[in-house]
């Protein structure tokens, strides 16, 4: 038997990749043509306890973009509604473009973020802001469960192990 299959009560989580609203997809949301964004993938968004997506570029109006090697990254701070229109409930942003646009296009998208009910990790002035628990939807504590599932997971694989 599967042990996947023997949790009675589990968190439904999706994690995807790098998401950067621009080019085609900014002007998709500019347009408020949104669903063409997702297709059917929306599908597969719907329902879960929490969606998670990297933001690979701060959702920000400032245009003062710092020195660095390489592109800037940036989208329009009304991609907000892409991901609302997806149900992501997570964004990390630890990723190598977020300060693109230094600390106003950070802090301009952790507000915008906040303002409409989606979370942020990997950025802060503090570890504590990096890394502060994440609440399901349902109120659960994910990180709580996930280590808990994590922990029965390894416990169930050695017994298996030692049986051999």
């Amino acid at each position: 038997m599967n042990c996947i299959n023997q949790v009675k009560d589990y968190v439904n989580i999706l994690i995807t990749g790098d998401f950067c609203p621009v080019n085609r997809t900014g002007n998709l949301a500019m347009s408020k043509d949104i669903d063409l964004v997702f297709n059917d993938f929306v599908d597969v968004l719907q329902g879960n306890d929490l969606n998670i997506i990297d933001l690979e570029c701060p959702l920000t109006s400032t245009n003062e973009a710092r020195l660095k090697t390489g592109p800037h990254q940036k989208a329009s701070p009304e991609c907000i509604d892409i991901l609302k229109y997806g149900h992501i409930n997570v964004v990390t942003m630890a990723n190598n473009h977020i300060m693109d646009y230094g600390s106003i296009g950070a802090k301009e998208t952790i507000e915008l973020c906040k303002h409409n009910g989606i979370v942020t990790i990997g950025v802060g002035n503090s570890p504590l802001l990096r890394l502060h628990p994440i609440l399901s939807p349902s109120g659960k504590d994910v990180w709580q469960y996930l280590t808990m599932q994590i922990m029965s997971l390894l416990h169930h694989l050695t017994d298996r192990c030692m049986q051999m």
